[in-house]
């Protein structure tokens, strides 16, 4: 089976195909950093869900009856508040924000390149 030759547009332009390609990730790298919150909220109300999900499954069955009245009387409090909505809208979403944001992963020891240098230092006194 012979080989096909490239098709002519992919081997005259390579300097068109590397300056769109440079294109598209700067456009990526911008949308990225615009939705960022908008991502940071998702993930957030998406972990939010899943935790009430677990808790309402724990709960035990002859529970659930009055959680939900309890629930349902809360939405119609902050239904009939002024502004009331609203302000659960933002607190929401400042909950879902909290809890989608990136968290750094807590430093454990030194890393290699300290423990090389706090062993030299042992070592010379």
């Amino acid at each position: 089976m012979a080989r096909r030759p490239l098709p002519r547009i992919l081997s005259s332009g390579s300097a068109s195909i590397t300056r769109s390609r440079e294109i598209a990730r700067t456009a990526a790298d911008s949308a990225t950093d615009v939705l960022h919150p908008l991502i940071t909220i998702i993930r957030g109300l998406r972990l939010l869900a899943v935790s009430g999900r677990q808790k309402w499954a724990a709960t035990p069955k002859e529970r659930r009856g009055p959680k939900l009245f309890l629930a349902a009387a809360c939405v119609l409090a902050v239904a009939l508040v002024p502004y009331g909505p609203i302000l659960a809208l933002i607190t929401v979403m400042g909950a879902a924000a909290w809890k989608g944001r990136e968290r750094t992963p807590v430093k454990t020891g030194p890393d290699e390149a300290e423990s090389t240098r706090l062993r030299a230092l042992y070592e010379a006194l």
